[in-house]
């Protein structure tokens, strides 16, 4: 009994310790209540009430799933939208008082979205109209359509993928479902290498189909043609079939004090399988 004393305290302590240490999540499936059916391609947005820096954005799986990672105790806003449905807004509070601690000290919580289709009020026009997905889930390639986000006539690749859920660009550092994002391939093709970020800023919107997300293998595994489990999240940027042909570029230029100035541009060359692209910046 003594012992069992002893070791009791101890055991809650570092209980404690992990809940307090406790990174949270919170994931969800969305569906159609009137079909009963997964909603692939919602629009789920996840905002802090307290921090306005942390907000992220997700679509959903061809299962309607979602999740968010590495969330702080905090409580949140997440709004859900997908085209012809009502937007649903949840208020969620995850600390170690509503989240459930997994094996890996994550603490979860669960959402179940039923999204109902809107209706108007208006009954003597009839409108029949094909709704485009802005996603679609594809084995493991989530394929975004680049035609369903508005960006200006002059926006880069960059730009557009900025409006896209589930990109993120902070510092120079592209990043797609959370993770680092080493790669962007044009028409499944490599153009700035490494530097990820070079290939949407060079890239004009305009010429963009869509977008893909997906799962790459490491570069000694595509050498050697043997999966040796690494992987990187890639994106693949495909071009429009009237635009595979052509050159693309822009011209920038600055004066200022001193009779200092400033000059650059880009141009991106697409024929055939080739894809070439050149930068210059004088001052």
């Amino acid at each position: 009994m003594a012992m069992y004393r002893r070791v009791l305290p101890l055991f809650m302590a570092l209980l404690f310790a992990q809940v307090i240490n406790a990174q949270f999540s919170i994931s969800g499936t969305i569906r159609d209540q009137q079909a009963a059916g997964p909603l692939s391609g919602a629009s789920v947005r996840l905002s802090s009430v307290s921090n306005a820096s942390i907000t992220r954005n997700v679509l959903s799986d061809s299962l309607g799933r979602f999740s968010f990672q590495g969330l702080p105790a905090d409580s949140f806003q997440v709004v859900i939208s997908f085209v012809g449905f009502k937007d649903v807004s949840r208020g969620v509070r995850v600390d170690s008082t509503t989240a459930s601690l997994d094996t890996t000290g994550t603490g979860m919580v669960t959402l179940d979205v039923a999204m109902v289709p809107s209706a108007s009020n208006d009954l003597a026009t009839v409108v029949v109209s094909t709704r485009i997905a802005p996603a679609t889930q594809r084995g493991d390639t989530l394929q975004i359509n680049a035609s369903q986000f508005k960006v200006n006539p002059d926006a880069t690749a960059e730009d557009l993928a900025r409006k896209v859920p589930g990109i993120t660009i902070e510092n120079g550092q592209v990043k797609a479902q959370g993770e680092n994002v080493q790669k962007v391939t044009i028409d499944g093709r490599e153009l700035f290498g490494d530097d990820a970020t070079a290939a949407l800023r060079n890239l004009p919107a305009e010429i963009i189909d869509k977008i893909q997300i997906f799962d790459r293998m490491s570069d000694q595994a595509q050498l050697s043609g043997v999966d040796d489990g690494n992987t990187q999240k890639g994106i693949n940027i495909v071009t429009k079939a009237d635009m595979r042909n052509g050159q693309f570029g822009r011209i920038t230029a600055g004066y200022g004090t001193d009779e200092r100035y400033l000059a650059g541009g880009n141009t991106t060359i697409l024929k055939d399988n080739r894809r070439i692209s050149i930068v210059g910046n004088f001052n």
